[in-house]
């Protein structure tokens, strides 16, 4: 039997540049908790970013894993680029809407955009039509969620 041989580790690039999008979040002059707080009239607390990351990392670490050990879940390749290229165009867009630092925006924009774009392209032509579709929609899910919970704090 022939098997297809699985994503290289290149996942695991997710969570690594997580640790340092997290980093720059909460250790790089004003916390975003501070600057959504301020800028969303919301309550998202130091505690709260620090749980909703920690399960976010936990989260991404298991999709990284699943995605290179399950033939069938390649498509969590394409969820884990599709959510940080959309978190690293959100902290651009609000840079520059702001026109203040939107801590999380230099590893967004050096880090998790050309990450994301790269990965979605090779994504496109490893994966099934319906597979790099699903793959899109539950990250856009599963970023829409964690904005929900920030914005609802």
């Amino acid at each position: 039997m022939t098997r297809r041989p699985l994503p290289s580790p290149r996942a695991f690039w997710f969570p690594a540049s997580y640790v340092a999008h997290a980093t720059e979040e909460y250790c790089c002059g004003e916390t975003f908790p501070v600057w959504i707080s301020r800028l969303a009239h919301v309550q998202f607390t130091a505690t709260a970013f620090l749980w909703l990351n920690g399960i976010a990392l936990g989260a991404m670490v298991a999709a990284a894993w699943f995605a290179t050990h399950h033939e069938r879940l390649r498509l969590l390749i394409t969820t884990l680029a599709t959510i940080v290229t959309i978190n690293g165009t959100a902290h651009v867009i609000g840079s520059i809407a702001t026109a203040s630092y939107s801590p999380g925006v230099v590893t967004g924009a050096i880090c998790w955009l050309p990450l994301g774009v790269v990965t979605l392209r090779r994504s496109r032509h490893e994966l099934t039509r319906g597979a790099f579709a699903t793959g899109i929609a539950f990250g856009v899910f599963a970023h829409a969620v964690v904005s929900a919970i920030v914005i609802t704090s």
